[in-house]
């Protein structure tokens, strides 16, 4: 795990935070499963990519472009997803070109 000093450590201390809100806030007010459930997935793994190292090289005191890139792919596939939730509902298995794209950068 790496120990992050300085605004690094604050904006993890922050998404973590707002993480937190995020429960209490979705017990008081219910909110759809399909925004939820992408958003705890999506703050996870945001997490996940700031606090662990990608490999024993990798710096245990700060982030790197790789961490920064692979976060906010996920926040784009997040925001992706919940916009066209309704599409994935109304039109099981059709695949449109993003879809595939969107996917395949899954993939990689």
């Amino acid at each position: 795990m790496r120990h992050l000093e300085g605004y690094q450590k604050l904006m993890v201390d922050l998404i973590a935070t707002a993480f937190a809100f995020l429960f209490i806030f979705s017990t008081i007010f219910t909110y759809p499963f399909y925004i939820m459930l992408p958003l705890y997935i999506c703050i996870n793994f945001v997490l996940i990519f700031f606090l662990f190292p990608a490999t024993a090289k990798s710096p245990k005191n700060r982030f790197t472009i790789s961490d920064i890139l692979l976060s906010a792919l996920v926040i784009i596939f997040t925001v992706f997803f919940i916009s066209q939730y309704t599409f994935y509902v109304d039109n099981a298995g059709i695949f449109r070109p993003e879809d595939i794209f969107f996917a395949t950068m899954l993939l990689f």
